[in-house]
């Protein structure tokens, strides 16, 4: 089956090359190593497996070659793994949820094993870095060397380890979604896109109708409950994995939220880049109040149905 191009429809000439050239040309870039699953997942899905691992070793090859580190060699293979993963569920038709949560696992734990070789590789924790870069940063926001600002940062540098799980599989499923929506937006561009392998690549739903199960917004007001009813009582593995779990459905029920403002946008015919401004704007001049606006926003939507989606027999995302 991976011996074969997805479908029969028509092919640009030498489409190989230029997908594999793309995912090339992007894993070198630091930044563009991000989306450089994309083009891959679109050469898996359109000629195959094998073609999509080839490609991902010779990405790997160059960056390494071009950078002389193996830690860069590891970094690339890990991060197009993703596109693999993308690629061949689409393949295999799993479907836009199923291929959603595998893109977020496969990048979740590919993560992590690169944050292992590269404790390996330098004898330094990617964690400790993380956290130095942050504590340089905050300490030239505060302006202060002072006891009392020390103490606050090494309480937001604990946070921040505490709560890493929980960081780590929300920016996986944001990736995920990112590169599945650019796989789908390259795959309709390419010849023979708009047939058969349209429906190959299903669609997201559109943000306005974006909601959880209502189990999230239970399962979140109850850990809550806990939290702050019985939160010092639990022993400290039990601790960090309430408070993980509890800020991943936060961050779910926060893009409910968004999604239900998003709605009202749309209800009202606010122009889109009209809508992309007011919400930036919102939120960056306005980020606690706003987090906890969508908060509440989403927590009503799932009990209320703000939106008068119950209809539809199954959540949208």
């Amino acid at each position: 089956m991976d011996g074969k191009p997805a479908g029969a429809g028509e092919r640009l000439p030498n489409e190989r090359a230029i997908l594999g050239g793309a995912t090339v040309l992007l894993s070198v870039l630091p930044v563009g190593l991000l989306v450089a699953p994309s083009p891959l997942a679109a050469l898996v899905l359109r000629h195959g497996l094998a073609s999509g691992i080839w490609t991902a070793v010779l990405s790997g090859a160059v960056a390494s070659f071009l950078t002389q580190s193996p830690l860069i060699l590891a970094q690339v293979l890990l991060a197009l793994a993703l596109g693999i993963a993308l690629g061949q569920a689409l393949r295999e038709s799993l479907g836009l949820r199923r291929t959603l949560v595998l893109g977020s696992l496969v990048v979740f734990f590919t993560t992590w094993l690169l944050m292992y070789f590269f404790e390996q590789l330098t004898g330094v924790s990617m964690i400790d870095v993380v956290a130095t870069f942050w504590q340089e940063a905050l300490k030239s926001v505060a302006g202060s060397d002072s006891m009392a600002q020390e103490a606050l940062l090494e309480a937001q540098i604990a946070a921040m380890r505490a709560t890493l799980p929980a960081s780590l599989l929300m920016g996986s499923a944001a990736l995920t979604v990112l590169d599945f929506w650019l796989t789908r937006w390259l795959v309709q561009r390419l010849p023979g896109g708009e047939g058969e392998e349209a429906g190959a690549v299903p669609a997201l739903p559109p943000f306005a109708r974006w909601r959880f199960p209502r189990w999230v917004a239970g399962v979140y007001v109850l850990g809550r409950v806990v939290e702050l009813l019985a939160g010092r009582l639990l022993d400290g593995w039990l601790q960090i994995g309430l408070v993980n779990v509890t800020l991943m459905l936060g961050f779910l029920i926060t893009i409910q939220g968004f999604a239900v403002g998003w709605h009202y946008l749309e209800r009202f015919k606010i122009a889109k880049g009209l809508r992309l401004l007011l919400a930036g704007g919102f939120y960056l001049f306005l980020q606690p109040i706003a987090t906890l606006l969508f908060l509440l926003a989403g927590l009503l939507d799932a009990w209320l149905d703000l939106r008068k989606l119950r209809k539809v027999a199954e959540p949208v995302a």
